[in-house]
């Protein structure tokens, strides 16, 4: 959007552009995404073993692993490092020069000692938490790393008041209106996203164009069966059958969180809703949040984003990995991977098209976007061709011949013993 015009942007003479407050795009995004939840209510009649047979775990776990990727590449490292902004770029001029901006009350260069130090403090506080805490800190050891960056870079004077003095004491969602319109360019990215898309993309996302909604959708659903699996298998619940199928209609989900804290229960899940709801409206203590440090959340960022990417691992566990399934994944992690190590190979795919008409440009825009963007190019390549390359027979998978032993859940095949015992 920053591309074609539609939200403000300036730029300096040493070519450093410097983007301006878009709320046009916000309304944007909630417009497109009006539009492309369609696609999701109507996937959402699909009877469940529809859905698994084409978002089977080979999909849904390959997805996961790379949401989980991509955001330590695009949030976790970055902020670890100062912040994921533009200073980033260690540009030579404008407020952008120093991170998180040249106000900041200590600004350094990012990647400077100071903030790997201090991401690094709350990483370790993690580790050390979960060697030597107690079972109950060992469960918010998430919070303990917060908590000692937080108190470190307080200290040293990294810790920005003005978030919390300018909040305002009490605050509603309705105080502040956007006008809702469509971003066409946006469409085909959303619809595919609604299938796998995780809501820390969303920075990302509008920064990038709000992208063509109607592959984001396609996104959201790999995403979120893969992530009710995950989240049964580390609640320890069945992962298959009836009672797993019902899982299939909606949920609110967070395998990472559920993993290190050992916490299943619904009931502390609706407490952390009211919870999320009342800081909402307390501006006091959204301001708080705010004025964590970059390199401290992007601490413990990076080991929650971790967390998501080591679930879509477990869930490719389930697999027998026979060479179809090898040939698939590898052929979904060529692209996924690919665009995390070079995102910008697909930036200048259609240069040589000669002055296009808004609407091819936009096309093009989506096109783009989608190739992109490493999960939703992953799952895409994972889905296709887990749908059109015949299932192979036992008899013709090479494992057996080179040795290589199936892959068993330790815990559910000493559980089945226990029960037939």
């Amino acid at each position: 959007m920053y591309a074609d015009g539609t939200c403000p942007s300036t730029t300096a003479a040493d070519g450093t552009v410097t983007r301006g407050a878009c709320p046009e795009a916000y309304g944007m995004l909630l417009g497109t995404s009006i539009i492309c939840a369609f696609l999701e209510i109507f996937m959402s009649f699909v009877p469940p073993r529809v859905l698994q047979k084409i978002f089977p775990p080979l999909v849904t776990g390959t997805v996961i692993l790379m949401i989980g990727a991509s955001l330590i590449g695009s949030s976790g490292i970055p902020d670890w490092g100062g912040g994921s902004n533009d200073c980033a770029g260690r540009p030579t001029s404008g407020i952008f020069e120093l991170c998180p901006t040249i106000f900041a009350p200590r600004p350094l260069p990012w990647g400077s000692p100071e903030f790997i130090g201090l991401g690094f403090l709350s990483f370790i506080s993690i580790i050390i938490t979960e060697l030597f805490g107690s079972p109950f800190l060992k469960n918010i050891s998430i919070i303990v790393g917060l908590v000692v960056g937080c108190i470190v870079s307080g200290a040293a004077g990294y810790i920005d008041g003005s978030s919390i003095t300018t909040a305002p004491a009490i605050t509603f969602l309705w105080v502040h209106t956007f006008k809702i319109r469509v971003y066409p360019p946006a469409i085909l990215p959303m619809l595919a996203v609604y299938s796998q898309f995780p809501l820390k993309h969303l920075k990302s996302f509008m920064m990038a164009k709000l992208i063509h909604p109607m592959l984001f959708v396609v996104s959201l659903a790999m995403e979120a069966i893969g992530d009710i699996t995950a989240s049964a298998e580390v609640s320890r619940v069945p992962v298959d059958g009836e009672e797993f199928d019902t899982r299939i209609q909606g949920g609110v989900l967070n395998n990472g969180v559920i993993a290190i804290t050992r916490c299943a229960n619904r009931t502390a899940g609706r407490f952390c809703c009211g919870f999320l709801i009342l800081f909402g409206i307390l501006g006091k203590i959204s301001g708080v949040f705010l004025a964590i440090p970059n390199p401290v959340l992007g601490g413990v960022t990076t080991f929650l984003f971790a967390s998501v990417a080591t679930s879509g691992v477990r869930v490719l566990s389930y697999i027998r990995f026979t060479r179809r399934d090898r040939f698939i994944l590898a052929a979904a992690l060529s692209f996924g991977i690919g665009d995390l190590l070079v995102p910008t190979i697909f930036t200048h795919l259609f240069d040589s098209v000669k002055n296009p008409n808004k609407g091819l440009q936009g096309l093009f825009n989506s096109i783009t976007i989608i190739l992109s963007t490493p999960f939703l190019v992953a799952g895409i390549v994972a889905v296709v061709l887990n749908l059109i390359l015949p299932q192979e027979d036992s008899e013709d998978d090479d494992d057996d011949v080179i040795g290589i032993p199936e892959v068993i859940d330790v815990e559910a095949h000493e559980a089945e013993k226990v029960k037939h015992q």
